[in-house]
């Protein structure tokens, strides 16, 4: 699977994750809302937009294109988490066990799950120099 094509199915899918998670409600404007406005409720324009602010900071810091895990996690929390309902993420990605997790344990597994993500990715984030996402319009 080439880096494009592992950028064009997860951004597109993290966001509509998030944007499905707040049940289409948007969230409290993030920076990257603040930079333009965005009609937030639309998922097509809020995955081009936070598709296109990631691929600009991406391109704009060579740490991030170095692969350096700090760099991209800050990227990370700033651009992509405010969109995502990561307790409800992982809580889906674990299944049924979750419920009977202590709190605790949720915890350690967000930030866990959290850290594999970031490492799965973090080498595709840092090849992608010249990559560009075209989301279709939804009809």
């Amino acid at each position: 699977m080439t880096i494009k094509r592992l950028l064009v199915l997860t951004l597109p899918v993290l966001a509509t994750a998030a944007w499905a998670a707040t049940a289409g409600a948007p969230p409290a404007a993030p920076a990257i809302l603040a930079q333009a406005p965005v009609n937030a409720s639309a998922p097509d324009v809020l995955i081009r937009t936070l598709s296109d602010d990631v691929l600009a900071r991406i391109k704009a810091d060579p740490a991030v294109q170095a692969g350096d895990i700090a760099k991209i996690s800050v990227l990370v929390d700033e651009t992509i988490m405010p969109y995502v309902n990561f307790h409800r993420m992982t809580a889906s990605a674990v299944g049924r066990s979750w419920r009977t997790a202590t709190p605790a344990q949720q915890k350690q597994i967000q930030d866990e799950f959290k850290v594999l993500l970031l490492r799965t990715y973090s080498g595709a984030l840092s090849q992608a120099r010249t990559q560009t996402i075209d989301v279709k319009r939804l009809r």
